[in-house]
């Protein structure tokens, strides 16, 4: 059985495992350029929350099977000004299952609690923002009710 959790300090090794996998993903599959600094991310995100450095608003979630890590979600509560009212939302930042939880209902469950998280803390919205690349992740965050909103461009 699945349960969903906030990270721990015994989940690091784990953890650093799992985002190296997200890391060469995004590299070899979606071929996002060497120059994707995901693996220094990922060290100072884990960093940061389990040496009490926090980055404000930042929460990562673990999804476990008893002891073994079968995923995470890396996401942050924050605003989103727009023209009528500034708005709060949650962004997920990563979400990422291993490949043997994958087809399994845990990205699910990462995201039902993230849902439930939302309706506690009165936020409006919950985005994400994969590669558009990512046809994957696009396809799977479109058939848990994600909708198409704006277009970020890059220079």
């Amino acid at each position: 059985m699945i349960t969903i959790r906030y990270a721990k300090k015994t989940d690091i090794d784990q953890l650093l495992r799992h985002w190296m996998e997200l890391h060469n993903y995004h590299i070899k599959k979606l071929k996002a350029g060497k120059d994707l600094k995901l693996a220094r991310t990922a060290r100072q995100n884990l960093r940061a929350c389990f040496n009490d450095i926090k980055i404000p608003n930042q929460e990562l979630l673990v999804a476990c099977e008893q002891d073994k890590l079968a995923g995470f979600c890396d996401f942050e509560e924050c605003c989103r000004p727009s023209i009528y009212e500034v708005q709060k939302i949650i962004r997920i930042n990563y979400l990422y299952v291993s490949s043997d939880y994958r087809k399994h209902g845990v990205g699910k469950s990462l995201l039902e609690k993230l849902m439930a998280i939302k309706k506690t803390r009165n936020i409006r919205e919950i985005e994400v923002s994969p590669y558009i690349t990512n046809e994957a992740a696009i396809s799977w965050y479109a058939s848990q009710g994600f909708r198409k909103k704006s277009l970020v461009l890059v220079l």
